[in-house]
């Protein structure tokens, strides 16, 4: 995290400070209404259901890869996720 004291005169974070708004992550996400919603990381964690929203990008699928993307059944959800890789898919399996 930036801290707003040791920023440049000209930073964003010093001026983000000077407006009296609290610096820290932000997510920027499409809701389910298709409207651009930027909020405090901490705020979205807990009050945005992420994988209700469609993925940020398409996953690819490359001829001759040994993996591509796929769908991991969540036990958590009670339905598929879409995972783009191999990694993607490990982490949706530690994080279920």
């Amino acid at each position: 995290m930036i801290n707003a004291d040791t920023a440049g005169p000209g930073s964003r974070a010093r001026r983000v400070a000077a407006a009296g708004r609290p610096t820290g992550f932000e997510a920027v996400f499409v809701d389910p209404v298709e409207q651009v919603v930027q909020l405090r990381w901490a705020d979205a964690a807990l009050a945005v259901a992420f994988e209700d929203l469609a993925p940020v990008s398409a996953f690819p699928v490359i001829p001759g890869r040994r993996w591509g993307p796929g769908l991991w059944w969540s036990a958590t959800t009670g339905r598929h996720v879409a995972a783009g890789s191999n990694a993607m898919r490990t982490q949706l399996i530690v994080l279920d």
